[in-house]
C-alpha cells in the first residue's frame, strides 16, 4: 500500500494518532484491514473474496503494471452496483485517459457483473489509476488478455518473437517476450544441418530477454542459417542470412 495521494484516494483514511481508545471504522467494508480504500468480502468468490467497495466520487487508486509486449489487449472489469442508473469507472494510463466505460446497475452490491473494452498498451512500466467519478460502484477485479502482439514476426505458445534484422550483420540479437515458465533452448544451424552454436538452454520465467546469437569470437562466415528455438514441446525455425 502506498501513499494517500499517489498510491490511491480515500475519502475516510486512517488516521493514527488516534489516542481514544475507539476502534474507528476506517475501512467500512471490515475486511483484509482497517486502513486506506474500503475493502470488503464476498462468499461469490471463495479463492480470493476482497473487492473494492464504498467507493465516493473522486476516490482512485494507482498501481504500477509491467506490460511484457506493446499490442492490443483485452481489459476484463468485474463489478456491482445497486444504484438503478449504474455507475461510470474510467482507467488512466500514465495521465492520459485509456478507457471511459459505463457499469450498469447489477440491483445488488454483491450481484457480479463482466464486461470488456479494447484497449492498446506500450510495452514496460506503466502507471494505471482506476477512478471512480461518482462512486456506487464495487470492483473486484480486473484482467488483462493480449489480443495482438505489435512488432511480432511469429509466436509461439509462451512466446512472442521480436524480428531478426535480416540479413543480420556484426552481432544479431534475439529478442523474446516469454509469457509463461518454460523450458528454453536456442540452437543455430548450418544449410548441412550442423548444430553451430548452442545459445541457451534453461528454465525461464515471464520477462524480456535478448540473446545473443553471433559474437565477434565466433568463427562464423557469411551464408544462410537456421535458429531452432525449442519451449517446452513446441519448436519453431527461422532462417535468416549473416553477413560477417
Amino acid at each position: 500500500m502506498g501513499a494517500l495521494g499517489k498510491a490511491y484516494m480515500d475519502n475516510d483514511v486512517a488516521n493514527y494518532s488516534v489516542s481514544t481508545g475507539n476502534y474507528t471504522a476506517w475501512n467500512q467494508g471490515w475486511a483484509y484491514r482497517n486502513d486506506a480504500v474500503d475493502i470488503g468480502s464476498t462468499e461469490k468468490f471463495p479463492t480470493f473474496p476482497y473487492y473494492v467497495g464504498w467507493t465516493e466520487a473522486g476516490e482512485w487508486m494507482q498501481y504500477t503494471i509491467d506490460v511484457l509486449s506493446a499490442g492490443e489487449f483485452t481489459l476484463k472489469y468485474t463489478w456491482a452496483s445497486n444504484i438503478s442508473s449504474g455507475a461510470p469507472l474510467k482507467f488512466i494510463l500514465n495521465g492520459s485517459e485509456l478507457a471511459n466505460v459505463h457499469c450498469p446497475s447489477t440491483e445488488s452490491w454483491d450481484d457480479w457483473q463482466s464486461a470488456n473494452v479494447k484497449v492498446e498498451l506500450t510495452g514496460g512500466m506503466q502507471k494505471l489509476k482506476i477512478f471512480f467519478p461518482e462512486g456506487g460502484l464495487n470492483l473486484y477485479s480486473l484482467e488483462f488478455k493480449l489480443e495482438k502482439a505489435f512488432g511480432i514476426i511469429d509466436d509461439m505458445e509462451g512466446i512472442l518473437i521480436q524480428p531478426i534484422p535480416n540479413p543480420a550483420v556484426s552481432m544479431p540479437e534475439l529478442q523474446l517476450t516469454v509469457l509463461r515458465s518454460g523450458q528454453l533452448s536456442i540452437n543455430i544451424y548450418n544449410l548441412l544441418g550442423q548444430k553451430l552454436i548452442k545459445t541457451l538452454h534453461s528454465t525461464v520465467v515471464p520477462n524480456h530477454y535478448a540473446f545473443q546469437l553471433l559474437d565477434s569470437a565466433t568463427q562464423v562466415p557469411s551464408g544462410i542459417y537456421f535458429l531452432k528455438l525449442q519451449f517446452d514441446n513446441e519448436i519453431k525455425t527461422i532462417k535468416f542470412t549473416f553477413l560477417q
